[in-house]
């Protein structure tokens, strides 16, 4: 249904596809869920739901956040050469917070990370109070669709528990 959806991502029928799967995640964890098609430079999220917890991370839908700063913006680009990602992202990387990659060479090295473990995580680089962890919807021919994250709060977002979720996620 993702892969569907993802496809589909500018057609009313996107939510009433997609939506379902987003909501299975966020009652399994309770922790947002959000999914984001690709895109360039920037990522926006095209879906998400909000866990019931008090303290949660908001739904940020059509805010433009830059790619690199974000889990589902690694795993979309780390879908793309090298070149392809250079030619996105320019010369400089933008600082959005204290932990957001600014370094091209680190930068490119995490995308290596992600193209060999299958999934990213956000470190407080985009917001610093959130972590997130993404994974990438991958079609038959084995191209990223979309990517689907789960967000938590800085207060629970450990690694390991960010790791956790992938297989579920998947």
């Amino acid at each position: 249904m993702l892969q569907l959806g993802a496809r589909v991502a500018d057609r009313p029928l996107v939510r009433s596809i997609v939506h379902p799967v987003l909501i299975d995640l966020s009652q399994r964890f309770n922790e947002t869920s959000q999914l984001a098609p690709p895109t360039g430079a920037d990522i926006r999220f095209f879906d998400s739901v909000e866990c019931t917890q008090p303290v949660r991370v908001s739904s940020r839908l059509g805010v433009a956040l830059p790619a690199h700063a974000t889990a589902v913006g690694k795993v979309l680009l780390a879908s793309r050469s090298d070149e392809e990602v250079a030619k996105l992202v320019g010369r400089k990387l933008r600082a959005i917070t204290e932990q957001t990659l600014i370094d091209r060479d680190l930068f490119f090295e995490e995308l290596a990370a992600v193209r060999r473990q299958g999934y990213a995580i956000n470190r407080g680089e985009s917001l610093q109070d959130i972590r997130a962890v993404a994974v990438p919807d991958i079609d038959l021919a084995e191209h990223t669709v979309a990517a689907v994250a789960i967000s938590v709060p800085a207060a629970r977002g450990q690694i390991a528990k960010l790791r956790s979720f992938v297989p579920h996620i998947l």
